[in-house]
C-alpha cells in the first residue's frame, strides 16, 4: 500500500477511535544489561606465533546497518587449527583507543555449529557478521560513523577462546 492507502486509513481509524487519537511515540530501547555492565570476560589475544589473523578486504559499513564479511585466518603451528562458531563468526565493535566494546549484533543467530579447520602452514576464510547496532545508549540505537574497530572470539574446538586483534572498521553515514 502507498501513501494513499495510508491516507484513506487514517480517517477510519480517528473515526473509530475518536478525535483524541494522537501518535504513540516511538519505544525507547533498553538494555538487558545496565552500560557498565557491557564489559566482557577478559580474553587473551590470540597468539601471533600462532595464527595471524586480517580482514578480506578494507570494512566499511553504513551507521545502522550489517555486512558479511570474511576474517582470514592463517594458521602458524603444526597442528589443525579448530575454530567453531555458527556458522558465522561474530564481531563486535570496539573503540579502537581503549578497546571498549560499543556494539554489535543484539539479535539472536540461529544456525547450526560447524567447526572450520585451519591446516598448518595454511590460510582460511571464514564467513564474518559485522553489524553496527550500538550497546551504549548515548551513541543512539546504531554506532555512528568514524573510524572505529573490531575484535572477533575466536573459540577453538579445544576449549581455549582467544580474542583477535583490533582490527579496522570505518563506519559511514
Amino acid at each position: 500500500m502507498g501513501d494513499g492507502g495510508c491516507r484513506r486509513t487514517a480517517p477510519a481509524v480517528r473515526q473509530r477511535r475518536g478525535p483524541d487519537l494522537r501518535r504513540a511515540p516511538l519505544p525507547q530501547r533498553v538494555l538487558s544489561r545496565p552500560a557498565g555492565q557491557l564489559s566482557r570476560t577478559p580474553l587473551p589475544v590470540i597468539d601471533p606465533a600462532e595464527a595471524r589473523v586480517g580482514l578480506d578486504g578494507v570494512l566499511s559499513i553504513r551507521s545502522g546497518f550489517t555486512a558479511q564479511h570474511g576474517l582470514l585466518v592463517t594458521n602458524l603451528t603444526s597442528r589443525d587449527l579448530l575454530i567453531s562458531s555458527s556458522g558465522t563468526l561474530i564481531a563486535e565493535v570496539v573503540y579502537r583507543p581503549t578497546g571498549a566494546v560499543i556494539g554489535g549484533v543484539l539479535r539472536f543467530v540461529f544456525a547450526m555449529r560447524k567447526t572450520f579447520t585451519v591446516a598448518p602452514a595454511t590460510m582460511a576464510r571464514i564467513p564474518l557478521l559485522v553489524t553496527t547496532d550500538s550497546f551504549v545508549a548515548e551513541l543512539g540505537y546504531a554506532v555512528p560513523p568514524g573510524q572505529r574497530g573490531i575484535q572477533v572470539t575466536l573459540d577453538p574446538a579445544a576449549g581455549h577462546a582467544r580474542r583477535t586483534p583490533i582490527l579496522p572498521l570505518t563506519i559511514t553515514s
